[in-house]
């Protein structure tokens, strides 16, 4: 899967083998290394698994009880330049789960104590990585609808699964974006960052997009594209 991820990143667009019809199955955060899913997991689906921590060396990867393996979306130990305090250092990984495991542990490596951990499964779908899309020390002047956006990248697929990860070190009251698709927020409470996602219809540029309350933000983070 590593050479599928890397080729994808540096090659280009090819196609993807269908159309998804994802599903949010189970989602969680906390300020913990480890989070534990409420649902059962599903057969087949698939498991994005989110690393929170202060240093870069504190965060290299993932695993969990059931068994399943995950890989590194193409990004490693990515600073969001938030700032060393803030756990500004994100690692995304994902995982293609083949178990029913009830109360799924997913644990985030947690070398310096640092570590923060949040996770979601989707069904219908594939790990197939078709675009990523840092962002990296940017400010919002002032809040509103679809006040933070993200540096646009490319997908190739129709039907991609767009997962953005915002960490924001100000502002309130987070609303999910509406350009230019209209996103839904992950429904686990707001703890370590902000989770949204939407289904890219037709393939082509995409910013993912964030609202919020309050002043001046400064806050980064990772958006991917997934496909079948």
């Amino acid at each position: 899967m590593k050479r599928l991820i890397y080729l994808a990143l540096i090659l280009g667009c090819f196609s993807a083998p269908a159309f998804a019809a994802w599903t949010l199955t189970n989602d969680a955060q906390t300020t913990a290394p480890a989070v534990t899913f409420s649902s059962v997991l599903t057969n087949p689906s698939i498991i994005i698994a989110v690393c929170r921590a202060r240093f870069s060396n504190s965060n290299t990867g993932a695993s969990d009880s059931a068994g399943n393996v995950y890989v590194d979306i193409g990004l490693g130990g990515y600073d969001t330049g938030i700032g060393t305090l803030n756990r500004s250092f994100l690692r995304v990984v994902i995982a293609n789960n083949t178990h029913t495991t009830a109360n799924d542990v997913i644990t985030c490596d947690n070398d310096d104590g640092t570590t923060w951990a949040s996770a979601t499964e989707f069904t219908g779908g594939g790990s197939f990585v078709d675009g990523v899309g840092p962002a990296t020390g940017l400010i919002a002047a002032g809040g509103g609808a679809n006040a933070l956006v993200f540096p646009s990248f490319s997908t190739c697929n129709n039907g991609d699964l767009i997962f953005a990860i915002f960490l924001p070190v100000a502002g309130s009251s987070f609303t999910a974006g509406t350009s230019p698709v209209v996103y839904t927020l992950t429904p686990a409470p707001i703890v370590i960052l902000i989770n949204e996602y939407a289904i890219q219809v037709t393939h082509g540029s995409i910013a993912p997009t964030l609202g919020y309350s309050g002043g001046s933000v400064l806050w980064g983070g990772v958006a991917f594209a997934l496909s079948s």
